[in-house]
């Protein structure tokens, strides 16, 4: 379901929806590599987020 969801969501969504996404699939990978994949491709939406915030507020 993770996957379908993130085939929906990917480029559409808010960095922050696509971190929550790819964070659900890695807890359905638990014990297999692809769960790491998936952290970090989380943190990396995290991460973009956070600057994408940063560049918005005003000075």
């Amino acid at each position: 379901m993770a996957s379908a969801a993130l085939s929906t969501v990917r480029g559409k969504a808010a960095p922050r929806v696509e971190a929550l996404v790819y964070a659900r699939r890695a807890r359905a990978h638990l014990g297999d590599e692809r769960c790491w994949s998936d952290l970090d491709l989380s943190e990396r939406h995290l991460h973009r987020a956070e600057q994408d915030k940063d560049e918005s507020e005003p000075e």
